[in-house]
């Protein structure tokens, strides 16, 4: 009798540490939730600490989605677990504006520099990880700009993480629509390919003027 109850205790043990290991290792899960998503006329944007676990710096956010694991049982997303996030963004600090400003000129006049479009072509199958194996710096890399706005590709070598941005000057406000990953949870192209959805829908939104996001 006593050595069933043995048996048991230790199958049960077995069984268990079992349980452990497999909760444990990373899952190949790729998909995505979308936090918060408003049409671009709409006024009822939401601070960006509703959305996401961060330092808030008076972001008012249009569209934010993030992969599913780094989700947290209030719905909140993660940074700093995410795989990939993605988000529509506004802001209309003095010094968001200046530093938006800033990069706008300086691209206009080094437009000659920008990324031939082959070449980004040439990196859509690569995963971000194995984008910044073949990098040999760092950048942004400028793509595009125009009168008002401009697109980058930063490749973050210390980091080993890579995002596209698109910024535009409206007046006071600066929209930033970023896409960003890392590892090897999507492609490049696919990446790319988010952000210019996102583009084509948020581009041309209303001017309208937010106030009382906190900052820290």
């Amino acid at each position: 009798m006593h050595l069933f109850i043995l048996l048991i205790l230790i199958a049960s043990i077995y069984l268990y540490i079992v349980y452990l290991n497999r909760s444990n290792k990373p899952t190949d899960d790729r998909s995505v939730t979308e936090l918060f998503s408003i049409e671009p006329g709409s006024v009822d944007v939401v601070n960006i600490d509703k959305v996401f676990i961060t330092d808030p710096q008076a972001e008012y956010i249009y569209h934010a989605e993030i992969d599913t694991n780094a989700v947290n049982r209030d719905g909140i997303g993660e940074l700093y677990k995410a795989r990939y996030f993605a988000q529509v963004s506004v802001s209309f600090e003095d010094d968001f504006r200046e530093v938006a400003l800033h990069r706008l000129e300086y691209n206009q006049e080094n437009e000659f520099y920008a990324e031939d479009e082959s070449v980004l072509k040439s990196f859509y199958p690569l995963s971000p990880s194995a984008l910044i194996e073949q990098a040999a710096s760092s950048g942004p890399w400028l793509l595009y700009v125009d009168d008002d706005w401009f697109i980058e590709l930063h490749i973050n070598l210390d980091v080993n993480n890579v995002y596209f941005i698109y910024t535009e000057i409206n007046g006071e406000r600066c929209t930033s629509i970023k896409v960003w990953a890392e590892g090897d949870f999507l492609t490049i192209g696919d990446m790319h390919s988010k952000l210019n959805q996102l583009i084509r829908k948020y581009e041309d939104m209303p001017y309208q003027h937010f106030k009382g996001a906190v900052r820290v």
